[in-house]
């Protein structure tokens, strides 16, 4: 109805293009397709006049009747002479300088629905269109916009398809068709992927997806990640070997994955296969073959879950159910560590097994654990023996005029105290293993004193001596030594009296604190170790009134 309506205004703007009245004519040489350019009126009859156009749109010179055609909008106008009384009417119509809604080639995947292609909504205008190539799905013409369908692409490579669009409507203006591809991909193929069945711990063979043309992009994914490979991959045309987990220890377990092919945004039909993994214990290892008595190893096993570990001959500290060594309670030898699960499968491996050596440590000997000395006293020198290939130690606090550091024995050397209050400092002794047969002895530590008396007093303990109220390492005992999840500290009762209180304090073994004082209110106090790591600790023991303390080494494991 539309078109029929607008073909009869058409025809009435030829009808009336050129208008009459008293002998007075107006007329353009309408319609016009130009978008530039100034036309003019053809003018009969009475001059003077002016004019004007309806609707609005139109860039009309109302003195001379000109038409800017580059300033206009395309549409139909009907212009008005006016002179005296009398008026001349006449229509001008302006072709739009686009017909079409353009379109490029267009790709689109078989198997899929195209949408409705909206060619264009010129006012009288309709469009016929041609279609070079039937086989993608699409009628070979048709009128109005192309219609949605079914792309079809039954083959291996791309199929095109030309389109040609042309506009229709009796405007008197001839566009040039539009043209414009349609490209149906065709559905991607994939080759059927192998099945496979391996052991727990074992490498699966790489997958790479294929079809008659060579290598297939795809997305793939696995439905059960927990057999050793990520959950999805896209756009990769291969599947790594990965290392195939059970952890169950008891059934087999399988994983479905479904490959999807992909080529320029089409999708095939995807396939599926599976990879099946047998109980089974493949492997057994930890970080390292050699350990010393101060630290702790997780094993590295491929394999099955829910086995057990072991170890012979007896003396290594293993948990049984996670492997993790504890080397701070193991005595020094060659070990083979085993782990076995009761149930593999198909002929799969059930244990194996691993050799773990600890090493030794050397030893270290001190003369004392703690030396007292006034400021400007000479400190005698100390002697320190050993297994180890040499002895090293370490001074915290130079100002009492002792070196940062040394080798050997400890030199004597001349106290200072640039201070007004006693000047405390740990000596930390250490014979040193050769790494390869033997390991670091334990730490020894000596606690040096230099006081503000200016007496030459020098004062070594070795764990005798001293009274009712004063502290010695001797009267501070810890259990377990080495602990796990707390250890106790125990006063003996000629260090506790009732007017003695003591507080305890956890710092590293480079004397940072670790936690805050704690008052003891009793001859013994327990300390929690949940949540340190394993290694060498200190506990300091401080009398509150005398300001007096004791270090004691603690090995947490």
């Amino acid at each position: 109805m539309k078109s029929f309506l607008a073909f009869l205004s058409f025809c009435f703007v030829f009808l009336t293009a050129g208008a009459q009245h008293n002998g007075t004519t107006i007329n353009y040489a309408s319609p016009f397709c130009d978008t530039a350019g100034i036309v003019y009126v053809q003018h009969s009859g009475t001059a003077g006049g002016s004019y004007s156009s309806s609707p609005s749109g139109l860039s009309l010179n109302s003195s001379t009747g000109a038409i800017n055609l580059a300033t206009s909008q395309s549409g139909t106008y009907t212009v008005g002479y006016n002179v005296g009384t009398d008026t001349v009417f006449t229509q001008v119509a302006i072709r739009p300088t686009q017909f079409f809604n353009m379109m490029s080639t267009q790709l689109v995947c078989s198997g899929s629905m195209t949408s409705v292609m909206n060619l264009g909504s010129v006012p009288g205008i309709t469009y016929a269109w041609m279609n070079s190539n039937s086989a993608i799905g699409l009628t070979d013409s048709g009128r109005g916009n192309i219609p949605a369908f079914m792309a079809m692409n039954n083959g291996t490579t791309d199929m095109t398809a030309r389109i040609t669009v042309r506009a229709l409507g009796g405007t008197g203006c001839f566009p040039t068709p539009m043209v414009f591809g349609i490209i149906v991909a065709p559905r991607t193929l994939i080759d059927p992927v192998q099945n496979q069945v391996v052991c727990a711990g074992q490498l699966t063979a790489p997958i790479n997806f294929t079809n008659a043309q060579g290598s297939v992009q795809a997305n793939w994914n696995a439905g059960n990640p927990g057999i050793g490979t990520v959950a999805s991959l896209e756009n990769t045309s291969r599947i790594p070997a990965f290392i195939a987990r059970n952890p169950t220890g008891d059934t087999a377990v399988t994983s479905i994955f479904t490959v999807t092919p992909v080529r320029r945004g089409c999708t095939g039909t995807p396939t599926q296969f599976t990879i099946t993994v047998r109980s089974a214990v493949t492997a057994l290892s930890y970080p390292r073959s050699t350990y010393c008595q101060n630290t702790g190893a997780i094993p590295i096993l491929r394999g099955s879950g829910g086995g057990s570990y072991s170890a012979t001959p007896g003396g290594l500290d293993i948990d049984p159910n996670t492997g993790l060594i504890n080397f701070w309670t193991s005595q020094p030898g060659t070990y083979t560590v085993s782990y076995t699960i009761g149930n593999a499968q198909g002929g799969c491996p059930s244990t194996a097994s691993t050799q773990v050596r600890v090493l030794p440590r050397v030893t270290v000997d001190v003369p004392t654990n703690r030396i007292f000395a006034c400021r400007g006293a000479t400190v005698p020198a100390q002697q320190f023996t050993g297994t180890g290939t040499s002895i090293m130690w370490t001074n915290s606090d130079t100002s009492n005029g002792l070196a940062a550091s040394g080798t050997g024995s400890l030199p004597s050397f001349v106290a200072e105290n640039p201070t007004t209050s006693a000047l405390r400092s740990i000596i930390r002794v250490t014979a040193m293993g050769d790494g390869v047969n033997n390991c670091n002895s334990l730490t020894e530590v000596i606690y040096l004193a230099v006081g503000t008396c200016n007496s030459g007093s020098i004062t070594q303990a070795d764990g005798a001596g001293g009274d009712a109220s004063t502290l010695r390492t001797q009267d501070v005992t810890l259990s377990p030594v080495p602990a796990r999840d707390r250890v106790t500290v125990q006063l003996a009762t000629n260090s506790y009296t009732s007017r003695e209180t003591y507080t305890v304090q956890l710092v590293s073994q480079y004397g940072g604190a670790i936690s805050k004082p704690a008052v003891m209110n009793s001859s013994t106090y327990t300390v929690d170790l949940t949540g340190l790591t394993p290694g060498v600790y200190t506990l300091r023991i401080t009398s509150t009134r005398t300001g007096q303390s004791v270090q004691k080494q603690l090995v947490k494991y």
